[in-house]
């Protein structure tokens, strides 16, 4: 198939995010510097400011990339709490 290295990678993706749904995010996370989210999704993210991925999934508009994106860099911020 030709999309199956695709559709792995993203349910290792989705298991991964939702094992981390609780991670808290850095209070000042840099959004403007989330390569793969785009200027709407980074206005709303700086109007809501989540505290956790979890969060930051349900404001409408977010994509799954931006939200792995954000995840990775949160992480590369400081460690899990």
């Amino acid at each position: 198939c030709k999309y199956a290295d695709a559709l792995t990678r993203q349910q290792k993706d989705i298991e991964l995010f939702k094992r981390d749904e609780s991670y808290r995010l850095p209070p000042d996370l840099d959004y403007d510097s989330l390569g793969a989210a785009s200027n709407e999704e980074r206005e709303k993210l700086r109007k809501f400011r989540p505290s956790t991925i979890g969060a930051a999934s349900r404001i409408p508009g977010l994509t799954p990339g931006t939200l792995m994106v954000m995840l990775k860099q949160a992480r590369r911020h400081r460690p899990a709490t």
